[in-house]
């Protein structure tokens, strides 16, 4: 399988993660996405050629920031198993909606050197509209 494939695997498995971590279903994000049943299936299935319009859509219905999707997805490799933790506890606190939590998780991934000044702003603008 070529890389591109399995980063298109990879994404579609993480966007599956999130919708039964959050116990949406098929038909709820179908429903969001204001498509006929069966459509998300066919996109994890690779039936329906995933575009980055579907990505962001689908993490919209989610309620997931892109940003902390896909800096969930592609860690640094400088990171170790703490900063995992907290990106895996901002993810489940973006979803929530908690902005002082968001705020807080948000400071630690910017001391940790995960989030750089540029992102870190532009998150931080972001919850100040929440």
């Amino acid at each position: 399988m070529s890389q591109p494939a399995v980063e298109v695997q990879r994404l579609l498995a993480a966007l599956e993660q999130l919708r039964s971590a959050g116990r949406f279903t098929k038909a709820s994000i179908e429903k969001a996405l204001g498509r006929e049943k069966g459509y998300y299936g066919h996109l994890l299935a690779g039936r329906i050629v995933l575009s980055v319009e579907h990505v962001y859509a689908i993490l919209k219905a989610l309620g997931v920031d892109p940003v902390a999707f896909f800096l969930a997805l592609h860690p640094s490799p400088a990171q170790d198993s703490e900063v995992e933790s907290l990106r895996a506890t901002f993810m489940e606190a973006e979803r929530l909606v908690d902005r002082s939590a968001l705020r807080y998780l948000a400071d630690k991934l910017q001391a940790k050197g995960v989030l750089d000044d540029e992102d870190a702003q532009e998150l931080f603008r972001r919850l100040e509209k929440r």
